[in-house]
């Protein structure tokens, strides 16, 4: 009982905090959702250092439903130039009276977030502020339908996020040179919807490390083939001489 008590105490601090903490962000006026939906390029977004960030947000059955992935390059994988697709989705529920005002929860994360579209014309850009479950700071990120944004408009959305209390000196660029291309061979590691069921966890968790384990392995071995292959050759230009 006492746990049940400690957990329903947690959560309730935890929305109550998200609610305080973005109770002043004015979300977009008159806000189209379906209009909002697609592909988008992430230009700036605070202190990261991934690069070929992009969101695809798509409607789900239920209304006022969304689901949000970020497709990039695995970090990890990324610095081991193992060719891969990388999915990292989650969901968005628009507020029924301020559609601009979301809420949203990411497969391997703590509570949920509050996802705010400050500003958007739709068919070029967008800047949203994200308030996490925990922890005091604020988060943003500028979108774009193609992969740049002239410096006016930077200018522009980066004075609207600062109006919400965000530091603009925090937001990093984001490069989209030399991408992967979709549809390339290789491993596929998608971290989607199963894991916000705990009945699925396990085995979802399973699937995501032992992909990413192979690819790891498969580097590791084509460096070594490499290597080997390098100093073979090295070897036999010396007895040559």
């Amino acid at each position: 009982m006492k746990k049940t008590a400690l957990i329903f105490l947690l959560l309730v601090a935890i929305v109550t905090g998200q609610e305080k903490k973005c109770s002043d962000v004015v979300p977009q006026q008159d806000f189209q959702v379906d209009l909002f939906l697609g592909n988008w390029y992430v230009i700036q977004q605070t202190k990261t250092e991934s690069r070929c960030v992009k969101h695809q947000i798509t409607p789900l059955e239920k209304a006022g439903e969304y689901r949000i992935s970020q497709v990039s390059p695995h970090y990890l994988l990324d610095k081991l130039h193992v060719q891969h697709e990388h999915t990292y989705a989650g969901f968005l529920v628009a507020d029924s009276v301020s559609p601009a005002r979301m809420t949203a929860r990411y497969a391997l994360s703590f509570g949920d977030e509050a996802y705010i579209i400050v500003t958007t014309d739709y068919d070029t850009y967008a800047g949203v502020l994200v308030c996490g479950a925990l922890g005091p700071a604020r988060t943003a990120t500028i979108l774009s339908r193609t992969q740049s944004l002239s410096e006016q408009q930077l200018y522009d959305i980066r004075q609207k996020l600062a109006g919400f209390g965000v530091k603009i000196s925090d937001l990093s660029t984001i490069s989209h040179k030399n991408c992967p291309v979709d549809g390339i061979d290789g491993i596929n590691i998608k971290i989607g919807h199963d894991l916000l069921y705990p009945d699925r966890i396990r085995e979802s968790a399973e699937g995501i490390f032992k992909d990413i384990g192979q690819a790891v392995g498969g580097a590791l071995e084509n460096g070594a083939k490499f290597f080997n292959g390098f100093f073979n050759r090295k070897s036999r230009a010396s007895r040559a001489i």
